[in-house]
């Protein structure tokens, strides 16, 4: 939904600090999965695996993620995040949740009940996009 909504964006970097966006989105995907193959992040980052693969190395030697052999298959890899990468994903997380806390304030109060309904019903939708 960040993506969405411009949070982890070229004009709205505040979020990711000194990473680039991409490794920011990757950053934030593998953290949230724990333990993902290269395949699954590039089809919810929505990138070729290609892509996906050269910005997984980058966090790699950045010392952010490390690759894991897949027990089932030789030939792939899992990615989770090392301790220094979940530190940043959890400052990457915390920005963005003040962040939405931020938008949130402003909307009215009588109104915030039916935008975070339709915000639900938004995301439902563009999941299946």
């Amino acid at each position: 939904m960040e993506r969405r909504l411009g949070l982890l964006n070229k004009e709205n970097n505040e979020c990711c600090g000194s990473i680039t966006l991409a490794q920011c989105h990757a950053l934030v995907e593998i953290g949230r999965h724990k333990n993902i193959s290269i395949n699954e992040l590039a089809k919810i980052i929505n990138l070729d695996k290609s892509t996906m693969s050269r910005t997984v190395d980058n966090l790699v030697k950045k010392k952010y993620a490390i690759k894991l052999k897949m027990e089932d298959d030789k030939r792939g890899v899992n990615i989770t995040l090392t301790n220094e990468g979940k530190s940043i994903f959890n400052d990457i997380e915390y920005r963005m949740n003040n962040k939405f806390e931020k938008i949130f304030k402003n909307i009215p109060s009588e109104q915030r009940e039916n935008v975070l309904s339709s915000m639900k019903v938004l995301v439902e939708v563009l999941g299946k996009e």
